[in-house]
């Protein structure tokens, strides 16, 4: 009787030129997933790098305040009198009116 079934008969060969469209789409679409994960990765790594900078820079600041401390305190006038007195050296206050000023050059 009557045939629900559709029969095809005539069937096209896929051209050359679809075939390259389909090609060129899968293309763009691997693509359009590899642009946004490269992104993501390129992005971790900078942030990873930014902390492990951060990091050394709070070492480095950490640094310069432990030498400065050692240094203002080896500014101190205790100190002085203490090193002065592991080396062996004689400190003594200079009155202003008993120094003598040597000048060396070529006077004019």
């Amino acid at each position: 009787m009557y045939d629900n079934r559709k029969s095809f008969t005539c069937v096209t060969p896929i051209t050359n030129k679809e075939k390259a469209l389909v090609i060129l789409m899968l293309l763009c679409l691997v693509a359009v997933l590899i642009i946004p994960v490269n992104q993501a990765a390129q992005n971790r790594e900078l942030s990873l790098e930014l902390d492990r900078l951060n990091r050394s820079m709070v070492g480095l600041e950490e640094s310069q305040r432990i030498l400065q401390s050692q240094l203002a305190q080896a500014q101190m006038p205790e100190q002085t009198l203490a090193a002065a007195s592991w080396q062996e050296l004689s400190l003594r206050k200079l009155v202003y009116g008993e120094a003598q000023i040597v000048h060396v050059g070529a006077m004019e």
